[in-house]
């Protein structure tokens, strides 16, 4: 096999689009190609603690997606579309100039649109090829991410080619590009299923994993620990913030920032009930590992409310509105699992 330079760049929003991208980055070492990496925030802090020897490259344009307060998820992130188009755009040209510069010969990029060029190979990772969204705009929505995926040789669908069994469902079946494959899942548990938890210490009753974009993993944090707080319950709650690496501890919950793959997969095995958002890349770690949970969407957020029901109607794990969470709430549904 040719030895190739291959540039990995995740796009930065919550980090599940680097978390995704850690079994693939493995794949490609042990391959023997070199890598270099690219991106932003939280997902760059991530995959810096995850592969400290790999070279960054700087200056990859910052999509700066903001991610709305309220409900009005899909009409806040509308009004940022000439934003995304144009950092889309920056990011091409910046492919070029890294291209020149570092010698690169092929590329694979998670959901970040500008990264194609005729001169090289390169692909995208994606399940947002259908994404969910206002009747009217849908149309004009999946126009526009087909034109865009159409620039890359090829597109990557991280789920199963069947759709019963899909993870993603609609999100990533139906009429999708010419140039997709279906990869099956991605996770960073990849080769490390879950035991059985009898066989395991019960260490936390309850584990909350958070993740997604500011503010709304910040307030879903606030709210956890309120409701958690002084509880007859051990609770273990995982920031997802790899910037940080101070645990502490606040009565009855341990609150720890971020942690890598082996101690996630421990913390989870010795966790008798997990709480979670349904970010989709959440929901393929879970599925490596065998293991379902309560699933919280992230208020006004259409994928994550049609995951969260999807999950919930065929995989066996159950979901609330976050206006429903109490902890009596919460101790019944548990209960009744």
């Amino acid at each position: 096999m040719e030895r190739k330079k291959i540039l990995i760049a995740p796009l930065d929003w919550g980090i599940g689009h680097a978390t995704r991208c850690i079994p693939v980055i493995k794949k490609k070492l042990n391959e023997g190609h070199d890598i270099v990496l690219a991106s932003n925030g939280r997902s760059k802090a991530l995959l810096q603690s995850h592969f400290p020897e790999l070279q960054f490259i700087d200056g990859i344009p910052d999509y700066a997606i903001t991610y709305s307060e309220t409900r009005f998820f899909m009409g806040h992130l509308m009004k940022q579309i000439p934003h995304i188009l144009r950092a889309i755009k920056n990011e091409n040209s910046w492919l070029k100039y890294a291209i020149s510069k570092h010698r690169i010969d092929e590329v694979i990029s998670d959901n970040r649109y500008g990264l194609y060029n005729t001169n090289i190979q390169t692909s995208i990772i994606t399940h947002q090829i259908l994404p969910i969204g206002p009747a009217l705009l849908a149309p004009i929505t999946h126009r526009i991410i087909k034109k865009y995926i159409s620039h890359f040789d090829t597109c990557l669908i991280p789920d199963f080619e069947e759709e019963s069994i899909s993870l993603s469902g609609k999100l990533s079946h139906g009429n999708i590009p010419g140039n997709s494959n279906y990869i099956g899942p991605l996770s960073r548990f990849q080769n490390m299923a879950s035991v059985e938890n009898k066989s395991e210490t019960i260490i936390f009753d309850y584990l909350i994993i958070l993740s997604g974009p500011e503010p709304q993993r910040s307030k879903f944090e606030e709210l956890m620990i309120r409701i958690f707080d002084g509880q007859n319950a051990n609770v273990c709650l995982i920031g997802g913030k790899p910037e940080q690496n101070q645990s502490r501890q606040k009565n009855n919950i341990k609150i720890i920032p971020h942690l890598l793959d082996t101690w996630m997969k421990t913390t989870i095995d010795q966790s008798k009930n997990i709480i979670t958002r349904s970010g989709y890349s959440t929901l393929m770690d879970l599925h490596a590992l065998g293991r379902i949970a309560l699933l919280i969407p992230t208020p006004g957020q259409t994928e994550q409310a049609y995951l969260a029901e999807r999950h919930s109607n065929k995989f066996g794990f159950t979901s609330m509105s976050q206006d429903e969470i109490s902890f009596s709430n919460i101790e019944h549904i548990f209960r009744t699992q």
